[in-house]
């Protein structure tokens, strides 16, 4: 699930309400949005970049659908949101892969070089401080998951949804979006080990 904006919260909900009649549960909901990923790295990989930025869009939607679903039917779990976050990260290492297989060129650092600081310090390590410093009881569960971050995976998400749109026509201009992207990300965890850093110096306060 995305967590997004009040406004884009409000999208969800209206989603959850609308699609609230379909025959899956949240957990069946959220697994298509990998599998439409995968679709989405095919048609990269085939060099087939409109359907591709059809497919990896509806695993978007999906994605956003599933927790609000979820909500509406009172079906909200902490497996459901363990299972959504793994998704979450196997549609994001997906779409840059697909990237790479389309053709990255390079900009100032060699295109995979960006695509591998993307993943790293936005899909992996974003939420992994978070999450390990709950792990290490360095701080509170719900504190952990409030940590601020300039750039969120809903950013990355449009992220990657630019590149792809970029890349038919420049792939050095979507190499400049990814690496912009990376950077962001690498700020983002540095403004939560900082944040983290801070709060054990402040006895948690």
């Amino acid at each position: 699930m995305i967590k997004s904006s009040p406004f884009l919260q409000r999208m969800q909900e209206s989603m959850g309400k609308a699609f609230a009649f379909v025959p899956l549960s949240p957990t069946q909901i959220t697994a298509l949005a990998p599998l439409f990923a995968l679709l989405s790295f095919y048609f990269m990989f085939h060099r087939q970049m409109e359907f591709a930025i059809i497919a990896f869009a509806v695993a978007a939607v999906v994605d956003a659908l599933d927790g609000a679903v979820a909500r509406v039917r009172g079906q909200v779990s902490k497996k459901g949101a363990f299972f959504d976050g793994v998704c979450d990260r196997v549609v994001e290492f997906l779409a840059v892969l697909g990237l790479l297989a389309y053709g990255l060129s390079a900009f100032i650092l060699a295109g995979e070089i960006w695509a591998l600081f993307f993943v790293f310090f936005g899909t992996c390590m974003a939420a992994f401080v978070g999450a390990y410093a709950s792990h290490r009881g360095v701080m509170p569960e719900k504190e952990a998951e409030r940590l601020p971050a300039m750039f969120r995976r809903p950013e990355r998400v449009l992220c990657i949804f630019f590149a792809m749109l970029v890349a038919i026509v420049s792939p050095i201009g979507a190499t400049a979006i990814i690496a912009l992207g990376a950077v962001l990300s690498l700020l983002t965890l540095a403004q939560k080990i900082v944040h983290v850093m801070v709060y054990v110096e402040q006895g948690g306060k």
